[in-house]
């Protein structure tokens, strides 16, 4: 912000919420190895990642798994498949294997989840994100438009003036995307969870989908993930990386 008012330039500042997204426990030095065709426990928990026992923090979605789901973890690089409910979670059987950090997003695709769009660590980053002045605040795992509207509430009940972004990472999301335009102020398609969701090749057209509709309802929109991963150990990018780039803003990725 000081840097900002001393170049005559306005820069704003976006805060990410955590939301009711599953994550995995801390995992011990780099992380865990689950060695592809292993089985493992599933479980509920904050106790540190096993190569042969997996926690996360979301006793709700270990319920709701079946024999057959498929559960994948950050950003779909380890996948499970669910063979049967145990005693303390699920036994899987690991399909893709790998090394799995600690607090890496967990998805589900298919398995509903009620979960509250507002948790209570939500709300103390909310009063954090507005004390320190951030101008803008992007909503994770939205399903509908009353996630938004809960978040929108609690901010009008604390006269918070933050700036509302409705990321579109979700499948259920894309369902609602009307009425989640209509109750945000911006939205942003969050490639690596929606990839992960509907699958990779349905992600461009979700992509265009969403961004059409944003423009013509005259909403701000971003397109995020992977952008220029290739920058993080060269200092230029990839060609595929700029046409990417071109292509969003093709799309109508920007401020209105």
């Amino acid at each position: 912000k000081e840097a900002a008012a001393e170049s005559g330039r306005k820069v704003r500042l976006l805060g990410d919420l955590h939301g009711p997204r599953p994550r995995t426990s801390v995992a011990p030095g780099g992380g865990v190895f689950l060695k592809t065709g292993c089985e493992i426990i599933l479980c509920a928990g904050s106790e540190p990642l096993r190569a042969d026992r997996i926690t996360i923090d979301c006793q709700e979605l270990i319920q709701a798994l079946s024999p057959g789901a498929r559960v994948l973890m950050n950003d779909g690089a380890v996948e499970l498949a669910v063979l049967e409910k145990a005693a303390e979670g699920a036994r899987c059987k690991v399909i893709r294997g790998g090394v799995l950090e600690g607090r890496k997003g967990v998805n589900a695709p298919g398995v509903a989840l009620d979960l509250p769009p507002l948790m209570d660590k939500d709300r103390a980053d909310l009063d954090c994100m507005a004390a320190a002045g951030f101008d803008s605040v992007a909503l994770s795992f939205v399903r509908d438009a009353g996630s938004v509207r809960a978040v929108r509430d609690y901010l009008n009940s604390r006269k918070y003036r933050l700036h509302l972004v409705a990321k579109i990472e979700r499948a259920e999301a894309l369902d609602n995307l009307e009425e989640i335009l209509d109750a945000a102020g911006s939205v942003l398609v969050a490639r690596g969870d929606l990839g992960v969701e509907i699958g990779l090749e349905h992600v461009p057209a979700a992509q265009k989908r969403v961004l059409k509709l944003a423009a013509a309802l005259g909403r701000e929109s971003i397109t995020s993930t992977q952008i220029l991963e290739s920058m993080r150990n060269i200092p230029v990018p990839t060609r595929a990386e700029v046409s990417d780039i071109y292509n969003a803003g093709l799309d109508g990725t920007g401020w209105r």
